[in-house]
Parts: structure tokens; C-alpha cells; sequence
């Protein structure tokens, strides 16, 4: 991996939940040894894309981020629709609405809108998902390039729950049904008593990520989960279209009976 590679690495560990972060602690995450981090750790400090609390001496991401951040927003509008796309999502289905961003081989928690229901799913901005056993994870495999796939499931798959399929050839059995259907499906997978339905959204004809609906298990049955799949599919081709891009022709003939 090369040394770019690695920097833009160290800058997707900080999150929401862990803003600040320490150089040992860094290190730890990303697996390297503590004088390459240190490097990596300071060349990004003296570009702006990190800054360190003179108080702590932890590290932040720096204002280079959001200066590159309103650019990409202000030349490729995306923030907005994607927040509309996720109000529709959870007026349509009462349930919780979020979109995960592709990025490299990771797949990030981009936002979500909670179910108005008491009992509901809820995510953290910036949250990482495995590709295996999450809705969204899945809704993209079954779409991506098998060399993908393949790399992404030559990893070690861990199981989180009893329901969590860790072989790789009963995994690809699921993405050739959710290929056909045009979406996928986590009951449970992930997480206990939470059921998942997600399907892709795409840019230019590849994946820019996917978008889903989370659900308690114990409020989903048919009629639901047919509700949540065609409210999914028609606010998902929407929102790929006011993105400026279209669908592949594959995808549209999967969901024909949704649109």
C-alpha cells in the first residue's frame, strides 16, 4: 500500500464518536508502528488535513477537510438530495432510513433519519460497515465486479450474530438472489433483532453506495417489508437520477416490478 494510500487510511479512523485520537492509539488502528504513523501523523498537520490540541496533544481532523468538503458541494450538489431522499425514505416507511458511501474498500455511514416510532434503529455518521453481513454491504456486492467480491470476501468474515454467514460460497449464492431482486436483505445478520432491506445507488454507471431501511425484527412482516422494498427502490432510482447519473440497465430490469 502506498504511503498516500495509508495517510487517507489514517484520516477514515476519526469519527463522531472518537474525534480526537492519540499516536499510540492511531497506530494500534491502523496496524504500522509508531515512527511511520508519527511521519504520517505530522505531513498531514503541516497540510491542514490534521491539527493536534496543543492542550491534549491529540489528534483532529484539520479545516483542510471541510475546505475540500464545500468545494466538492458546491461544484456536485449531493448533501441536499441525499437528505431528501432519506426524509421520503422514512415518511414512506415509518422506519429508519440511512445511506452508506463506497470508499476504496470501505463502506461508510454517511446518514440516516430515525423511524418516528419510540422503538427504532438508529446509526453514527461515519459508522463502518462490513460488506457481508449488512444490507447495504450485500446490495453492493451483488452488484460489484467479481474480482471485488472476491477480495472482499477473501478477508476474514467475521460473525456477529448466529445468522452471519462467514463462507464465502454461500455468501455469492445470496448476491446471485439479491442480483435478481435488486435487493438485499439482513435479518439479522448484523445485529440481533435488527432486520436490514438495501439496495444500490449508483454515479456513472458504477456504485457510489447504497441505500437502506432498518428495522426492529420484531415490527417487520410481509406486508411491510413489501412496502419498505418498493418505497426503496422508487425513492433510490430517484435519487440516482437527480444525481445526474442513471441506472444500470441490469438493476432496472431486476426492480421492473417495483418502479
Amino acid at each position: 500500500m502506498s504511503t498516500i494510500c495509508k495517510a487517507l487510511k489514517l484520516l477514515d479512523i476519526f469519527t463522531p464518536s472518537q474525534p480526537e485520537l492519540g499516536l499510540s492509539e492511531i497506530a494500534r488502528i491502523i496496524k504500522s508502528d509508531k515512527a511511520t504513523v508519527h511521519r504520517m501523523l505530522r505531513n498531514l498537520a503541516e497540510s491542514g488535513f490534521l491539527e493536534q490540541n496543543s492542550e491534549t496533544r491529540l489528534y483532529r481532523l484539520g479545516v483542510k477537510i471541510l475546505h475540500l468538503a464545500k468545494n466538492r458541494e458546491a461544484s456536485f450538489p449531493f448533501d441536499n438530495k441525499i437528505q431528501a431522499a432519506l426524509i421520503n425514505l422514512t415518511n414512506l416507511t415509518k422506519e429508519t432510513s440511512h445511506v452508506s458511501i463506497m470508499s476504496g474498500h470501505n463502506l461508510t455511514a454517511y446518514g440516516f433519519i430515525p423511524s418516528p416510532h419510540s422503538m427504532h434503529v438508529t446509526f453514527e455518521e461515519g459508522q463502518i460497515f462490513d460488506f457481508h453481513c449488512t444490507a447495504s454491504g450485500l446490495s453492493i456486492l451483488a452488484f460489484s465486479e467479481t474480482t471485488f467480491v472476491d477480495d472482499i470476501l477473501s478477508k476474514k468474515l467475521v460473525a456477529y450474530t448466529s445468522n452471519t454467514e462467514i463462507k464465502p460460497d454461500k455468501i455469492k449464492a445470496q448476491l446471485k438472489k439479491f442480483k435478481q431482486t435488486g435487493y438485499a436483505i439482513s435479518d439479522q445478520m448484523y445485529e440481533e433483532g435488527v432486520y436490514g432491506i438495501a439496495t444500490p445507488l449508483f454515479a456513472n454507471q458504477t456504485i457510489l453506495g447504497a441505500l437502506a431501511v432498518a428495522t426492529p425484527k420484531q415490527r417487520i412482516n410481509k406486508e411491510s417489508i413489501k412496502i419498505i422494498i418498493s418505497a426503496l427502490i422508487k425513492v433510490a432510482i430517484k435519487t440516482t437520477y437527480e444525481l445526474g447519473s442513471s441506472p444500470p440497465e441490469e438493476y432496472l430490469c431486476s426492480v421492473k416490478d417495483y418502479r
